[in-house]
């Protein structure tokens, strides 16, 4: 809406009550809660409003306007610099709604337009809000890295603490850690508000020792807190010279540390029978559908935070587990993607593509018998696929029977005219390894 511009200024004592009823009523909230009206302060009395969605109402009442006066909201996404208004509404009361562009940092300001009268200038350059909001619709990623003894452990009972924690929006301080030992019915607090360094060197209380579970808490600054346990591990009793003056003859045993257990404190698995609830099944399609926008951009270790926490709401999703497997197995991890791959073939044991991830995450780890048993039931499902001849093919070549593997490289390129990506591959393959004398390379793995 164009700006419109008084001819007529309200008088001095109306144009503060009526500016006075605009600032006073103003409000802000993510529209998806239920409609609550804030009073507003002075602005420098207060810091940013934090909310957890990028749809927001605006609540107000206007005071001494006529029924078509026009609310304007206008918005700086440059703390002041510039302002523009960005959402407009016909009425003395609220809501204004309107959905920010990307997450971060708004300052806001209402003004009435009342016929030829105006509450107040348009906003100038560097003028401050009437209200600042800090826009953060994305959890942080928080995930555990390992916990391991220190090579002092012995004398001052060191455990090295190393955690991944990001997010576009973290304060100085965002991370907390914690433990708890079997006897306790709350967390100690190790570090209330550590720095996001990725390691803590904690020394472990003398009268702390058994089992003990660690927690990592990470607060962004849209007020998200992510929680993650680990554990438990074991912590043995403190053995300490007792003169002070050199080692005793006592050996002292290192911690057993266990791989990492880590559990979203906040969302348990549910393992039941019953239909999900739909709000928890819209959640959880969001999670992946946030997954899916990150794996987009190659941000996978985001992706799969997201993807783990769908699979918590619900973990039957299949294509949850699915491109987790995928992430997994890019990562390397191929114990992790064959467990999920394993999730899906038992449910349905005739799926291609799980089919296809647990042929070549064994294929990775050199279990070449088992890759080339799950690819036959591969191509069980679909004798025509070329892509599965020719990862039989590979395996084949690997195990030693270079002729069979030629065999299937050819079927490869036979099967399907359309997959001419692989009809290439495979020609390659021929001509690298089609004389006899290739026998002697079997051993060398063909380059995918």
């Amino acid at each position: 809406m164009p700006p419109i511009r008084s001819r007529q200024p309200i008088p001095r004592s109306r144009a503060r009550s009526f500016r006075s009823a605009v600032a006073l009523a103003a409000g802000v909230i993510p529209a998806l809660f239920g409609p609550v009206l804030l009073a507003q302060s002075p602005p420098e009395s207060r810091g940013p409003l934090s909310v957890r969605s990028r749809q927001l109402e605006f609540h107000y009442r206007v005071g001494g306007a006529g029924p078509a006066a026009i609310v304007e909201l206008w918005s700086t996404r440059d703390r002041g610099a510039t302002w523009q208004c960005v959402a407009s509404r016909n009425g003395p009361t609220g809501p204004l709604q309107y959905t920010t562009p990307s997450e971060g940092l708004y300052g806001f300001i209402l003004l009435v337009r009342d016929g030829p009268r105006v509450s107040r200038e348009d906003p100038r350059p560097r003028e401050a809000p009437q209200r600042w909001v800090f826009v953060d619709g994305t959890p942080p990623l928080a995930q555990w890295d390992r916990v391991e003894p220190g090579e002092d452990f012995a004398l001052r009972r060191t455990l090295q603490l190393a955690w991944t924690a990001y997010d576009d929006n973290l304060p100085g301080r965002p991370v907390s850690l914690s433990f708890r030992t079997p006897g306790d019915k709350s967390w100690r607090i190790i570090d209330p508000a550590a720095l996001n360094s990725g390691r803590y060197d904690w020394t472990v209380p003398d009268d702390v020792h058994g089992e003990l579970t660690l927690l990592l808490s990470v607060r962004d600054l849209g007020g998200h807190v992510v929680e993650r346990t680990f554990g438990p591990v074991t912590v043995p009793i403190a053995l300490r010279p007792a003169d002070g003056g050199g080692r005793t003859g006592a050996s002292v045993v290192p911690p057993v540390v266990p791989p990492a257990r880590q559990t979203a404190s906040t969302r348990p698995a549910e393992a039941s029978i019953s239909p999900l609830p739909a709000e928890r099944r819209r959640a959880a399609e969001e999670l992946a559908r946030q997954a899916a926008w990150h794996m987009e951009r190659g941000q996978h270790v985001v992706a799969a935070e997201r993807l783990r926490e769908a699979l918590d709401i619900d973990p039957e999703m299949p294509e949850a587990i699915s491109r987790l497997a995928w992430i997994y197995a890019d990562q390397r991890d191929y114990e992790q993607a064959l467990e999920l791959y394993n999730r899906i073939l038992a449910r349905r044991g005739d799926d291609p593509e799980a089919l296809r991830g647990a042929a070549l995450a064994h294929l990775a780890q050199r279990r070449y018998a088992q890759a080339r048993d799950v690819l036959h039931r591969r191509l069980a499902v679909d004798e025509r696929s070329a892509e599965a001849w020719f990862d039989l093919g590979d395996v084949l070549f690997l195990m030693g029977q270079t002729a069979e593997a030629r065999a299937h490289w050819r079927r490869a390129m036979s099967v399907d005219a359309s997959a001419r990506a692989i009809i290439e591959k495979a020609r390659s393959r021929l001509e690298t390894y089609a004389e006899p004398g290739s026998m002697g390379t079997a051993g060398a793995a063909p380059d995918r």
